[in-house]
């Protein structure tokens, strides 16, 4: 048989424990975004370096092309 005193205490503690569930479910939301987020720029990195890396290719090949062009017909 549990006493009114450890009965109390046991309904604080039922309380608490499901405040304290509630943030952790809070929290692991949170850090679910952060880590979408984070996915989400490190494939926008790799797009960046690879949109970089077109982009100095056409300029190597431009550069290279560019002297040729004196001497096309106008």
């Amino acid at each position: 048989m549990i006493h009114d005193d450890s009965r109390e205490r046991l309904i604080r503690l039922e309380v608490e424990v499901k405040n304290l569930e509630g943030k952790l479910t809070d929290a692991c939301d949170k850090i679910d975004k952060m880590y979408d987020a984070f996915v989400q720029a490190k494939g926008a990195r790799y797009v960046l370096a690879a949109a970089a890396a077109l982009a100095g290719g056409i300029a190597g090949f431009l550069v290279k092309i560019i002297p040729f062009s004196n001497g096309l017909p106008k």
